[in-house]
């Protein structure tokens, strides 16, 4: 779903008593849709967004073959329903990496850190702040060669680091720790993008902080037991897209987070509904994704050129049995919206209507909506009867809207 602030400008609830009568046949056949589809998906349930295999997730696996079978366009360039996208977020210092002082482990990240070109590896014992044996991690204070190399033009200090710990190697290092006591800046850190440096032994850097305090003493020993563990932080996004065009030449925009099952057949009912209506007014494009915040820039730029109507986002379309509400937030919306919404309201469920302007993340100006319920998981045996008049009254409201 669309991750954003909001600053709430108006709003505006409308609580009708839920009708005790029977469903009309069109919310009933919703129902029926919403249950079959559920049984597809084992129930509703929350799924990881990122996927670690290029394997997309049950809901997206899903909602794709439903668009492919009500009749729907794949994504333009490809013509496939399912894209998916590799995200390489660089190197993280793994889980197994660890240091500990003299019993005192210390908090990798903030307290030390390994250098993105170290190699994985262990070493410990007992080694001296200014002495330096084989066998032994190396403790080394950069000061010296920054004192040295302050003037000197062009000066790389990655170079200077991959040097030190290849001497270090050459006389019997196991690991390098590296400090600075200097005032003059060294501007080392954890670089998750180098792939350049390459270090011939663990090595990892130990902050002002806590260098200041256990190497005070230049003649002790101190008994080092150190892990270096470095991981790339690689992922998985999974898009879905069908278009409707009807040539109408502007565009609806129907999107949903596919990280639950909820979701992926609110979308997917929604979508059956308006395949079936015969609307011409607009092109509907629908675009489910899998994967969180991270995903949404990649959803609007690959977006078409035609005109953008509105933009309708729907979450997990399922009501609170004993508070059967729909919330509606409203971006860019003219006053005119308002009386669609109150055009298409029923006397089955709920409505909260509430004007919103986002803070962050919302790059587009045209009226977005954000439809969502408060409701629970709903176990696999209860009926759907709630969430087909959710959906259904989404329906109908951009019934409303579709009509010139």
């Amino acid at each position: 779903m669309r991750k954003a602030c909001w600053i709430v400008l108006m709003g505006l609830s409308s609580v009708v008593p839920v009708n005790a009568q029977r469903l009309k046949k069109a919310d009933k056949l919703v129902s029926t849709g919403i249950a079959g589809d559920m049984s597809l998906l084992t129930g509703d349930s929350v799924f990881e967004g990122h996927t670690q295999t290029s394997t997309p997730p049950a809901p997206c696996m899903f909602a794709a073959s439903q668009l492919a079978q009500m009749g729907l366009l794949g994504e333009a360039d490809s013509g496939q329903f399912i894209k998916t996208l590799l995200v390489d977020e660089g190197k993280i210092i793994g889980s197994g990496c660890s240091l500990s002082l003299d019993g005192n482990s210390l908090k990798p990240g903030s307290d030390f850190f390994p250098l993105a070109g170290s190699p994985q590896g262990h070493a410990e014992g007992s080694t001296g702040v200014s002495l330096n044996e084989r066998g032994l991690p190396w403790i080394y204070d950069l000061k010296y060669d920054l004192e040295a190399e302050k003037e000197t033009p062009g000066f790389d200090m990655h170079k200077l680091l991959e040097n030190k710990s290849l001497d270090a190697k050459k006389k019997g290092a196991t690991a390098l720790i590296l400090y600075n006591s200097s005032k003059i800046a060294d501007s080392i850190s954890f670089e998750k993008n180098d792939s350049v440096s390459h270090y011939a032994i663990p090595v990892i850097y130990l902050t002002r902080t806590i260098s200041k305090v256990v190497f005070k003493d230049p003649t002790a020993y101190i008994q080092v037991n150190l892990s270096v563990s470095i991981q790339k932080k690689q992922y998985y996004i999974h898009f879905v897209e069908g278009m409707m065009n009807n040539g109408a030449g502007n565009l609806v925009l129907l999107h949903a987070s596919l990280d639950s099952a909820g979701s992926a057949v609110a979308l997917v009912e929604l979508t059956r509904l308006i395949r079936h209506s015969g609307w011409k007014q607009h092109d509907y494009l629908v675009i489910g994704y899998s994967g969180g915040v991270e995903t949404d820039s990649a959803i609007w730029t690959r977006l078409p050129k035609e005109p953008v109507a509105y933009d309708l986002e729907v979450q997990r379309m399922i009501p609170d049995p004993t508070k059967p509400q729909i919330s509606v937030m409203a971006a860019f919306a003219e006053d005119k919206w308002e009386y669609l919404f109150h055009k298409a309201k029923d006397n089955y469920i709920s409505l909260q209507y509430t004007k919103v302007t986002p803070t962050n993340h919302v790059v587009n100006n045209y009226p977005y909506f954000c439809f969502s319920t408060a409701g629970p998981v709903i176990p696999k045996s209860q009926d759907y009867d709630r969430e087909a008049l959710a959906i259904r009254y989404i329906y109908k409201m951009m019934e409303a809207a579709d009509k010139p």
